[in-house]
């Protein structure tokens, strides 16, 4: 009787050996789960984050575009004032020689 009830101790200690190294992989799991639940949380914060950049980024390209045809703009109105400023300095020279014609 006493073999038998060493025997159950046993078994009962190997189950619980058993149990302790379940519970120690449930911890883990349960770990594991809690972090990839972190990480889904801020995935919506991510994508969030994401299109805010590209959407900065689409924005800094449109804004470009807009900067280049500004520049163009700027560089043919110069041109513009520069040939008109040169026909004003020739018409100038030319009325300056007729008075000294005269």
């Amino acid at each position: 009787m006493l073999d038998r009830r060493l025997q159950e101790l046993e078994a009962l200690q190997a189950r619980w050996n058993g149990l302790n190294e379940e519970g120690k992989q449930l911890d883990v799991a349960e770990e594991e789960a809690m972090k990839e639940a972190d990480r889904l949380k801020r995935a919506p914060q991510l994508a969030a984050i994401r299109a805010r950049i590209i959407a900065c980024a689409e924005s800094a390209l449109r804004l470009d575009t807009q900067i280049q045809r500004v520049r163009a703009d700027i560089d043919a109105l110069t041109d513009s004032i520069k040939g008109r400023a040169h026909q004003l300095h020739e018409a100038h020279q030319l009325q300056g020689e007729r008075k000294l014609k005269r």
